[in-house]
């Protein structure tokens, strides 16, 4: 069964941006597949993800399909979206703070939902929530739902959240970046918590990043993005082992790395190699190819024509020189 499976969505605001917020976005995730979705800050990553839940920008113009276990989400209002969202699909978000009312009890927040889409008692739920906690490792679950959220650290918050998630029984899971404001060690935990219920449960999984090896570690699939849309797909390790498209290359190799000793202090680590030139705004619309003004081996037909998505052997590339890049011949 397919849990997400995105055709074409094209999002846009036209009073706001010139170019669409995403464009022409194919994407699919299986049951109990986890699929990363990286790109850097405004390339549609969370757009993308939040289509899922009919989290539509105010006055967009939405074209495509999203449809959700089945169901077409695109469209959809009132009793049925609610149900979807109570039913279907469930979203951890990456401020827990701005995702949760400070002035309620935690315990509270978990049961609301039960309780009103479900029609569970008060102790029901309650019960419910002190299990959800638990299994996502919040110490004396008992005394932590009578507790504020200001009470609880960024990661303990976040781990309040993955729960309020998990009470759906969700089909699909969508984490838009939940580790970014925790540090090292909390974010190892975390990512922890979400695979293992995760795996428990068969679910699928998109999980949005920046951060492309934290993707190769964790996911099954990666799509990349760069202004809007999806410019390369591969298996995870195939993808950091021999990524195809140029900016894909430029993340990798803009990303730090340690000699073999584990040394940082050592001559032997390799300078970082930025990705050139800037991102492209949403007040840019060129065209051709978005990447062509910070490509490496840019030609002019790069700025004629938007590239064809080609596909082969499992990999997907959006890119002029693509036969090139994937080492066979058209």
């Amino acid at each position: 069964m397919t849990a997400l499976a995105i055709n074409n969505l094209t999002v846009e605001l036209p009073a706001v941006a010139r170019r669409p917020l995403v464009a022409d976005v194919t994407l699919q995730v299986g049951a109990g597949e986890v699929v990363g979705l990286v790109g850097e800050s405004g390339s549609g990553k969370s757009v993308t993800a939040r289509a899922a839940l009919g989290l539509f920008p105010p006055s967009a113009q939405v074209t495509g399909s999203v449809r959700v276990a089945g169901t077409e989400v695109v469209g959809l209002t009132g009793q049925a979206l609610r149900r979807l969202r109570a039913e279907q699909v469930a979203m951890v978000f990456q401020d827990p703070r701005a995702s949760i009312n400070p002035l309620r009890r935690v315990g509270d927040f978990l049961t609301e939902a039960l309780r009103a889409n479900r029609g569970w008692s008060k102790a029901k739920a309650l019960t419910r929530a002190v299990e959800l906690l638990t299994e996502v490792g919040i110490a004396q679950p008992g005394v932590a739902v009578r507790k504020y959220p200001h009470q609880f650290s960024g990661g303990m918050l976040q781990r309040v959240m993955i729960a309020s998630a998990l009470a759906v029984e969700p089909v699909l899971l969508l984490a838009d970046e939940p580790t970014t404001a925790l540090d090292v060690t909390t974010q190892a935990e975390i990512l922890a918590t979400l695979l293992s219920a995760q795996a428990e449960r068969a679910m699928a999984m998109l999980f949005v990043t920046h951060d492309l090896e934290l993707a190769a570690t964790i996911c099954d699939r990666i799509a990349v993005m760069y202004a809007g849309r999806i410019v390369e797909e591969q298996p995870a390790q195939r993808l950091f082992d021999a990524p195809q498209h140029p900016y894909t290359r430029g993340l990798l190799t803009a990303t730090p790395k340690l000699p073999a000793g584990g040394d940082a202090a050592s001559s032997d680590v390799a300078p970082l190699v930025p990705v050139a030139g800037r991102p492209l705004s949403l007040a840019e619309n060129p065209a051709g190819c978005a990447f062509a003004p910070r490509c490496p081996i840019v030609v002019d037909d790069c700025a004629a024509a938007t590239p064809v998505t080609r596909v082969r052997d499992g990999a997907s590339v959006a890119c002029h020189r693509a036969d090139e890049l994937i080492g066979r011949d058209a």
